[in-house]
């Protein structure tokens, strides 16, 4: 409440401004739970993690896809309830999570429909629930199973009397007294429940740093990045549109032109991606068709300088003077 009370107060309304969909209130409604499904399957098992993921939109209410989001809420809801007096701990953490991904469900319209940043609050949640889960499974005394050892006979009953180690000892009457060295052998090994659930522990532990250290190896550098956000999110524009600008920076101007070219295909209305694949078509020598792609993005956006300078340079290599300075004093205006 706190929160929603500050934002309108500062910026003055809820959203970002401009919804990644237009779909109505009871269509994100129905989208929620399948966003509550996403960020629960992210906490759980982190792989293949993307800076652009999204969830698709339900528009129907026979949609199976709802239908299980509704039962994963359900049954994570009635856990959550059932284990208010057992253990408050796993409790409180089902409830933050739902409670804090309440902002970022879409109901008022954002501008994605999931990202892997918006879950780092709730996160702490699951963080709560993981570690008391390991406190009690570490505890958990069930015998699972035992590995009886073969008796062994002591070191001294094997070894010859005069080979025999001593130790010296002195008594309370000041007598020294030789006694032998002997040793004690397990006669069993016995696991429980709490050993396995301990090495289980362990390996998710090792799990979740193996995957941030790589996670963040593709954050040190835009190249990396977009590359790979191009590559597992073929429909987001932005990616493609990012990934030929750094193509087209170091030289490669080939596959800067491919990137921009499958921006479009993404995002048919994306003004910069049009303007930036009209150029590299420019750069190419096909310059109708990079008149083709700069008129577009100009239609997109009847203000964008930056298409208006370029089409003043193709109509000046087509040797169209006049629509070329029209298109260059646009620019300035």
């Amino acid at each position: 409440i706190l929160y929603i009370i500050l934002r309108i107060a500062v910026i003055g309304d809820l959203g970002t401004g401009k919804p990644y969909t237009s779909a109505n209130l009871f269509q994100r409604f129905l989208t929620a739970f399948a966003i509550y499904f996403y960020y629960f399957k992210k906490f759980i098992f982190p792989v293949f993690l993307n800076f652009s993921p999204r969830v698709l939109t339900i528009t129907s209410i026979f949609s199976l896809k709802f239908w299980g989001a509704l039962m994963f809420f359900i049954v994570v809801l009635a856990l959550g309830l059932s284990l208010r007096k057992s253990a408050k701990e796993v409790c409180f953490g089902l409830f933050w999570i739902l409670i804090t991904l309440v902002p970022v469900l879409n109901l008022v319209p954002l501008y994605a429909s999931v990202k892997e940043w918006w879950a780092y609050i709730p996160s702490v949640g699951f963080c709560l629930i993981l570690g008391r889960l390991a406190e009690m499974g570490i505890g958990w005394e069930r015998k699972l199973f035992e590995i009886k050892l073969p008796k062994r006979k002591p070191k001294e009953e094997r070894m010859p009397q005069a080979e025999m180690p001593a130790l010296e000892e002195v008594s309370s009457e000041g007598e020294t007294v030789l006694e032998a060295k002997g040793r004690k052998f397990p006669e069993r090994i016995l696991i429980r429940a709490g050993h396995a659930l301990s090495l289980f522990f362990t390996l998710l532990l090792l799990f979740y740093v193996f995957t941030i250290q790589s996670r963040a190896r593709i954050f040190r550098k835009d190249y990396y990045l977009w590359s790979n956000t191009s590559k597992i999110a073929p429909y987001d524009a932005v990616a493609h549109n990012a990934f030929g600008r750094i193509l087209n920076r170091k030289g490669v101007t080939r596959w800067a032109k491919m990137a921009f070219q499958k921006a479009v295909q993404a995002d048919p209305n994306f003004a910069e991606a049009r303007n930036n694949f009209g150029s590299k078509l420019e750069a190419t020598g096909q310059d109708d068709s990079a008149l083709v792609q700069i008129k577009e993005a100009i239609r997109l956006d009847p203000g964008y300088v930056d298409a208006y300078n370029n089409l003043g340079i193709v109509y000046g290599k087509k040797m169209e003077y006049d629509s070329s300075i029209a298109a260059f004093e646009r620019a300035i205006e």
